[in-house]
């Protein structure tokens, strides 16, 4: 006898042996022993997951010479027809090969005939989607009304594209994706009844890469008994189909969080010259980004993955912010829409990457970089004005990001005084064990620390970069709207920072906007402050110093806005006078020094005007 593969010679001869659809076996269990059978089902679900399989077990129920009992008997000469595909009365079709009109009136015509053996003709038409509109409209009225001998089982993967006056008039039935556990659980069975050794972790991640498809699992279970003969490991699966094990996505974890290109494009460069499948592999790594999701959301319950897996997932969640996962999917599934219609597949998976890479915002640690290999870095100011960093490591790690670290600064009456201060410019550690790199003190930036002192406006000042990068992490959008700002006054627990237009002032001063920056300033300053928006004034030109057309406004922390009147008063004699020509003039200069602006609408200067107070520039 000829080799049988898996997938049939385990496939469920009864409704107990179907893996997964209990709410579907359980109901038509019932139907048989009750007799209440329906002329038409609907079949509808994923491939791989007992559609056409449950169809045969209905039809050997109805039809088993012991009577209609919950489960065929599979030893009647009827079932065993029906099992080995011999039964006459049992018409399986493919509706993709015959899926015209003329199909469904032969199928008509021969619905009339009686049973040869069975107490009911069954046709089980599989793909019925396929089905061209002419052919479904000829399918309707036997459908709905049949001889009492016709039962109708039609199957699908998708539903959707079935006409809607065919699924009224089938009982309709849905199932499900296999979890990882069933699948498992499945290949166990297999292993077992061919005394195959197999590890879990292989068990595992071939049900997490068949998508909840048994029958694809117990595919891949077949060829890699090929491969490995009578025992299969992890490693066995990976380079059999040529799919990426879960470390490959913690490195370019890793090359996001350290925004290092140059490491992600030649672990991109690796695996295309390991042969890796691209689109497997983006699919992999979107399962992956999806779990991290899961972890960093605390909901691994839902977490389709070995259990033993869990802590390290969790881990690297905690490196990343939801919205850098959840942008990491986002072009990952950009990734994997062009890779189907593409034959560039490398060059995109590698802008791919190169964009994760550029938009990814890690969440920091105080005094390491997150890598493969951790090194611990302190720090300490002493007498002489220097500090020293120990690497515990034994590789080379630069960091060009400004790291607080707590350092402890001697002064001469013995007092040990704790200072935050944050390394400036680029920190390299020795490869040697114990080796010192020391730091003259212009090569460190003290950060003020507000619980020493009181707050006032220089305090303020000093922190305000330090306040624009927490501004930027909470929301990127304020943080453009102070970039150019700079704090101007404080007095009765309110700060005054000057901002460059009216535009970023209103937006500014939007309750939900200012309580972000309220709140950043709190945490930074550890007191309670207010935040009050003005515009920053213009500088006066030489001109109106000299014809004193302003005596007034020389405060920076004025809440006053200039109306369009005052902006028309101070401006040079030079800008004013032209305006007062141009009415009924086609083309009109106005000179400002130098600079020279012509325009056919006295009202564009006008506004123009009013916009840069005066100062009109080419």
């Amino acid at each position: 006898m000829s080799y049988i593969v898996f997938a049939r010679k385990y496939r469920p001869k009864s409704f107990s042996d179907i893996v997964g659809q209990e709410h579907i076996t359980t109901t038509l269990k019932n139907a048989v022993i009750s007799k209440r059978i329906a002329h038409a089902y609907l079949f509808a679900g994923p491939r791989g997951v007992g559609k056409t399989t449950t169809a045969r077990i209905l039809a050997k129920a109805i039809n088993c010479e012991k009577g209609a009992n919950a489960e065929p008997c599979n030893e009647c000469s009827i079932c065993k027809e029906i099992s080995s595909g011999a039964s006459l009365d049992i018409i399986e079709m493919d509706a993709a090969s015959n899926r015209g009109i003329d199909e469904i009136r032969e199928l008509r015509e021969n619905v009339r005939f009686t049973p040869t053996r069975c107490s009911y003709k069954v046709y089980i038409i599989d793909e019925v989607h396929m089905l061209t509109e002419p052919a479904f409209n000829a399918l309707l009225k036997t459908l709905e009304e049949p001889p009492a001998h016709v039962i109708f089982i039609l199957a699908t993967t998708e539903a959707n594209k079935i006409p809607l006056t065919i699924q009224s008039r089938c009982q309709k039935f849905y199932f499900k994706r296999m979890t990882v556990q069933e699948i498992i659980d499945n290949l166990n069975q297999i292993a077992k009844g061919e005394n195959i050794k197999v590890e879990k972790e292989a068990l595992a991640y071939i049900a997490r890469a068949v998508d909840g498809s048994l029958r694809d699992a117990q595919s891949i279970f077949d060829q890699l008994i090929s491969f490995t003969e009578n025992e299969i490991k992890y490693k066995d699966v990976t380079s059999a189909l040529g799919i990426v094990d879960i470390e490959e996505f913690i490195k370019f974890d890793t090359a996001m969080y350290n925004q290092d290109t140059r490491a992600g494009l030649k672990l991109v460069d690796e695996l295309v010259k390991k042969g890796c499948n691209i689109p497997r592999f983006v699919k992999d790594w979107l399962q992956y980004a999806r779990d991290l999701l899961m972890c960093k959301i605390k909901m691994e319950e839902i977490v389709d993955i070995e259990t033993s897996l869990l802590p390290t997932i969790k881990q690297h969640a905690d490196k990343f912010s939801i919205q850098d996962i959840m942008e990491k999917i986002s072009i990952l599934s950009d990734l994997d829409g062009k890779l189907k219609r593409s034959d560039q597949q490398r060059l995109l998976v590698e802008i791919a990457v190169i964009r994760l890479i550029k938009t990814a915002s890690p969440i920091p640690e105080q005094s390491e970089r997150y890598s493969e290999d951790k090194y611990i870095g302190s720090a300490t100011k002493e007498n002489g004005g220097t500090m020293t960093e120990r690497n515990t490591g034994s590789t080379n790690k630069t960091s060009e990001k400004k790291v607080p670290v707590e350092v402890s600064e001697t002064k001469g009456n013995g007092v040990t005084k704790n200072v935050q201060v944050r390394l400036k410019g680029i920190l390299e550690v020795n490869t040697q064990d114990n080796a010192e790199k020391i730091l003259s003190v212009n090569e460190i930036e003290e950060v003020p620390n507000s619980k020493d002192t009181k707050l006032d406006i220089q305090k303020i000042k000093k922190m305000w970069q330090f306040v624009l990068e927490k501004i930027g992490q909470e929301n990127k959008r304020i943080h453009s709207l102070l970039i150019n700002a700079q704090p101007a006054k404080y007095e009765n627990d309110t700060i005054m920072i000057e901002v460059v237009n009216d535009f970023n002032k209103g937006s500014l001063e939007r309750p939900e906007n200012k309580k972000i920056v309220e709140v950043v300033f709190e945490n930074e300053m550890h007191t309670k402050v207010r935040l009050k928006f003005v515009v920053k004034k213009t500088h006066i030109s030489e001109t109106e110093r000299n014809t004193g057309s302003e005596t007034e406004g020389n405060d920076i922390g004025s809440t006053e806005r200039s109306s369009p009147e005052r902006m028309t008063e101070s401006v040079s004699p030079v800008v004013e006078e032209t305006m007062t020509e141009e009415n009924g003039v086609s083309t009109n200069t106005v000179k400002s020094g130098e600079s020279k602006i012509a325009t056919d609408n006295p009202q564009i200067l006008k506004s123009a005007k009013n916009i840069f107070g005066g100062r009109i520039v080419r």
